[in-house]
Order: structure tokens, then C-alpha cells, then sequence
């Protein structure tokens, strides 16, 4: 499920937790998980049902964490248009406007030329033009670009990290004062 959410209004500082109050009044989901790219101030955001996930995972005997991200994510960035994307199991449509996914639709079929149109004009976007060809989507995962699209996690592990080792040298600082 993909949804487009402005909180360009709110402060960055508070954009994640704004984000996920979002996320959880628009789920249709009671456990979901969900992947993020932000585009000044307006997040593109795909839900989908980690219950139905971790059932997935549990038949398939797979141990360890996963990393999720929606298929779509892994598509080049466009500037403006319309684009229509070969996934593994179907296919999906994406709407750019002004560097930005504004729209996002999948098919387990090719669509055809009327639901390509009836998605773009649902969107008010008629003036884009239809896609002419179908892209098959590239399948390169980058460990780099997944860390680079979570700052915020990176700052908390290495506050963690400092804080642990701050609380290692007091304690062991206390315990040789304590010793003499």
C-alpha cells in the first residue's frame, strides 16, 4: 500500500514521530511495518501486513532479521512522468511530479491502456504522457543506501555505542576507587 504524506507544515525534528502517527491512522493493519523515502518535506511511504510477513517467514523456516523494503523503492528516481515497472510478481505504476512519487499503483498483470489512464486521471494528471514501454526492474540491494535513507538510526546507534562506553569507564573507574 503506498501512500503520499505532506509534512512539509511540520518541523523537521518532528517529522518522524508525525510520520508515524500518520502511518498508524492510515494502516489498514494492526502489525505492519514500513518503508520510508522522503522528498522535501513529503514522505512516500509503502504499509504492508509484517503479521502476513512473519507467518511468511515462519513456514520458510528462516531465522534472523530481515531487511524490508516495497519493491517500487528499488526503482530509479524520475524527475517528471509516468513509468511503468516490471516487479517480481506483477507490475506497478509510478506518477513523478517535480522529483517527487506523488502516486503509486500495482497489478499482478500487465494494465492495460484504460487503467493506466483511469490511474493517471484519478490523480488529476492527465497531461502526463502514458508510458510507452514496460521496465524490468533491477534487483541491487545497496547496504549503503539503506542506512543512508535511516540518519536517524544511525545517530541513535552511535549514541548508544558512546553511552556504553561512557558507562563503562565510570564503572570501572568506581570500582578501582572503591578498591583502594
Amino acid at each position: 500500500m503506498f501512500e503520499d504524506i505532506n509534512l512539509s507544515m511540520v518541523p523537521k525534528n518532528k517529522r518522524p514521530f508525525a510520520l508515524r502517527q500518520q502511518i498508524r491512522a492510515l494502516s489498514p493493519f494492526r502489525d505492519y511495518g514500513y518503508s520510508c523515502d522522503w522528498y522535501d518535506g513529503h514522505a512516500a511511504v509503502w504499509i504492508w501486513d509484517r503479521g502476513l510477513q512473519e507467518r511468511l517467514r515462519n513456514e520458510a523456516e528462516i531465522s534472523g532479521k530481515i531487511l524490508v523494503v516495497s519493491e517500487s523503492t528499488l526503482a530509479p528516481k524520475r524527475s517528471e512522468g509516468c513509468v511503468l515497472i516490471r516487479g517480481f510478481e506483477g507490475y506497478f505504476l509510478q506518477l513523478w511530479q517535480d522529483s517527487r512519487l506523488i502516486a503509486e499503483g500495482s497489478w499482478q498483470e500487465k494494465p492495460s491502456e484504460e487503467e493506466i489512464a483511469l490511474f493517471i486521471d484519478t490523480y488529476g494528471l492527465g497531461h502526463l504522457d502514458k508510458p510507452q514501454s514496460c521496465e524490468e526492474l533491477q534487483y541491487r540491494v545497496s547496504f549503503r543506501e539503506q542506512i543512508s535513507k535511516r540518519p536517524l538510526w544511525i545517530t541513535n546507534s552511535i549514541l548508544a555505542i558512546i553511552f556504553s562506553l561512557l558507562l563503562y569507564g565510570i564503572s570501572y573507574q568506581a570500582i578501582s576507587l572503591i578498591r583502594l
